[in-house]
């Protein structure tokens, strides 16, 4: 039986993986700041578009989130049209974006306040990856929220590991290094960290 998704962000990476979703039998609300790629994915795609991000939010049972950085993840999430104002209780919201560690700890502080689960996730792959389906997806989150979501996740990526959010830190921070550097050395830490996570998972 399909799940209710809202999918907030429909760039390079959002919009296939928002449509795996949908071709897996899942019911998918879409949002994307700029409405006419979101026209543009209904005619690709089976699923809704929504006018704000709390619109997509409402009533899903998962609430994706793939943006560009920690204004645009607090701008769908906080804003007075956010997430946050719909999101029901027991739903569960996954931060794909390159963000913040602080930003991580601060969604994850804000699902427990509306009773919902947090997972930061972000992802390898690039957008080969994500067209094909074939994303690294990493899960930072409880073992009750990961079990949830693991199946759903699967839709896009070839795997899907979770770790908690102590040892998680090594990755938001890697992520945010290598989001505001771009440099050779901050390229070699996120795969040291990827490595080191993957063979710590198995």
């Amino acid at each position: 039986m399909g799940v209710k998704i809202g999918f907030i962000g429909l760039g390079v990476m959002g919009y296939p993986m928002a449509g795996w979703l949908s071709k897996a039998g899942h019911s998918v609300t879409v949002y994307n700041r700029t409405g006419v790629v979101g026209q543009r994915w209904l005619t690709e795609f089976s699923g809704n578009i929504a006018n704000t991000p709390g619109g997509a939010a409402k009533n899903a049972d998962i609430v994706f989130i793939c943006v560009g950085n920690d204004k645009d993840v607090l701008a769908v999430t906080m804003g007075s049209e956010g997430v946050v104002s719909t999101i029901k209780s027991g739903s569960i919201l996954i931060d794909h974006t390159t963000t913040s560690a602080d930003l991580a700890k601060n969604l994850a502080n804000e699902a427990r306040l509306h009773e919902c689960g947090f997972i930061d996730a972000p992802v390898s792959g690039g957008q080969q990856g994500a067209e094909g389906g074939q994303l690294t997806v990493m899960c930072g989150g409880s073992v009750e929220d990961f079990a949830k979501i693991e199946s759903v996740v699967a839709c896009f990526s070839k795997a899907v590991r979770r770790r908690s959010f102590s040892s998680f830190s090594l990755f938001s921070s890697s992520r945010r290094i290598s989001s505001s550097r771009r440099s050779r050395s901050a390229t070699r830490n996120w795969t040291r960290a990827l490595n080191a996570f993957f063979f710590a998972a198995i």
